[in-house]
C-alpha cells in the first residue's frame, strides 16, 4: 500500500523538493523510516502488511514540532490462503427423526492464523442428513454457519467443511439413533 504526504509551506502552497518526510507504524513493515519530497512536495513510502491482520495506523511528520498527518487502514487476512481453522456442531449426536436440526459452525482463518472477514465461501457437505445449502459465507468474525436437518434413519453423519478447493478442510461426525426412547417404567 502507497502512502504519499504532501508538504505545504506556511501559505498552503507546495514545500518544493528535498524536505525529509519521517514514516512510523504500528502494524505491518514500512520500506522507508524517512523520505524526501520531490520537486511537487511529494513523499511516498511503501507499506507492507506482515502476518497480522487489523489496523495500522501510519504517521508522516517532516520535524519535531511537526504534529503531523495519521492514517488508519485495514490490513486484512488473505483470503488465498483461507482454510477451515475449527468445524463444529451444536451437537454431538441426535434423534434420527427427520425434523431435529442442528447449527454447524465452521471458523476460517488465513495461513497466518488471522480470521477471514466476511464474504469467504465455505463449502459443505454431509453423508448423512440435508444441508440447507452447499455453501454459506463467513461472517465479520470469519464464521460461517450452516443448517443440518437430521436424517430419518439412524447412523453416523461424516460431516466436512472446505473453504478454498486446496484446503483439506475439516471433518467431524454426529451420531443420529433413532427417535423411540424408553421410558422409565412409572412410579407407583
Amino acid at each position: 500500500m502507497v502512502f504519499t504526504a504532501v508538504v505545504l509551506d506556511g501559505n498552503g502552497r507546495s514545500g518544493g523538493a528535498g524536505h525529509v518526510v519521517n514514516w512510523s507504524t504500528d502494524l505491518g513493515t514500512l520500506e522507508a523510516s524517512s523520505t524526501r519530497t520531490n520537486a511537487q512536495g511529494e513523499a511516498t513510502v511503501v507499506l507492507t502488511a506482515g502476518k497480522l491482520a487489523g489496523y495500522a495506523t501510519v504517521t508522516a511528520k517532516t520535524g519535531a514540532d511537526d504534529s503531523g498527518r495519521t492514517f488508519r487502514v485495514a490490513l486484512t487476512a488473505d483470503p488465498i490462503t483461507a482454510r477451515v481453522a475449527s468445524l463444529a456442531s451444536s451437537k454431538t449426536s441426535a434423534r434420527a427423526d427427520g425434523q431435529e436440526k442442528l447449527i454447524l459452525k465452521a471458523t476460517v482463518k488465513d495461513a497466518n492464523g488471522n480470521l477471514e472477514v466476511a464474504g469467504v465461501t465455505v463449502n459443505w457437505r454431509t453423508n448423512l442428513g440435508a444441508l440447507l445449502s452447499a455453501t454459506s459465507s463467513t461472517d465479520d468474525y470469519g464464521v460461517a454457519t450452516m443448517e443440518l436437518r437430521a436424517p430419518v434413519s439412524p447412523g453416523t453423519a461424516v460431516l466436512t467443511a472446505r473453504a478454498i478447493a486446496a484446503d483439506a478442510g475439516k471433518t467431524i461426525r454426529v451420531a443420529f439413533s433413532s427417535g423411540t426412547a424408553l421410558l422409565p417404567p412409572p412410579q407407583p
